[in-house]
């Protein structure tokens, strides 16, 4: 397995900086029509990149490596794709109990779990579906001139991020980062 690795940044779930290296390689890679994905090393210091995704039916995917488990893994949704975790992104870290990084055009997803519960994936999937569903409705972005510049903005996220945690138990926050 070929891996690409670089330097992160200052890791932090709740305030993490990306390198202006790695801001440079995450733009690269959200510009392409595919995702990529990877894992973040467990001390934080390094991003390692170790498959691109393929389309499947129309839909983006990047299959991890879970042979090498490492807990804390990171893919990007391409520009044109949703800029908030799909119904399979949030599924992950409450399976697998995982922190899950989500790299958009807008800014950084993180997503972890802490209980041990057991879920049931069509549960999971069907009420991520109509959080992302309602979420998406309610706030369509043209562009990133028009995201999160206000508070309007602000609060949708955190009323989003607020329901995944009522509904599912997942902690969620969103680092708003120019990665366009």
């Amino acid at each position: 397995m070929a891996v690409d690795s670089f330097e992160f940044g200052k890791f932090g779930h709740h305030n993490p900086i990306l390198s202006e290296y790695s801001k440079y390689r995450m733009k690269e890679y959200i510009k392409d029509t595919v995702e990529h994905c990877g894992f973040i090393s467990t001390d934080g210091k390094y991003i390692h990149k170790t498959n691109t995704g393929v389309k499947i039916n129309g839909r983006n995917t990047c299959i991890r490596d879970r042979a090498n488990f490492k807990r804390i893994y990171w893919h990007t949704h391409p520009k044109g794709r949703p800029y908030f975790p799909s119904d399979n992104d949030i599924f992950l870290p409450l399976h697998y109990k995982e922190t899950e990084f989500l790299f958009t055009e807008f800014g950084i997803w993180i997503m972890w779990c802490d209980n041990n519960k057991r879920y049931d994936r069509d549960y999971i999937l069907k009420i991520a579906n109509k959080i992302n569903g309602d979420f998406f409705n309610k706030k369509k972005i043209i562009s990133h001139k028009n995201w999160y510049d206000n508070n309007t903005d602000s609060k949708h996220v955190e009323s989003y991020i607020l329901e995944l945690k009522k509904q599912l138990d997942i902690t969620c926050i969103f680092v708003p980062i120019d990665l366009s």
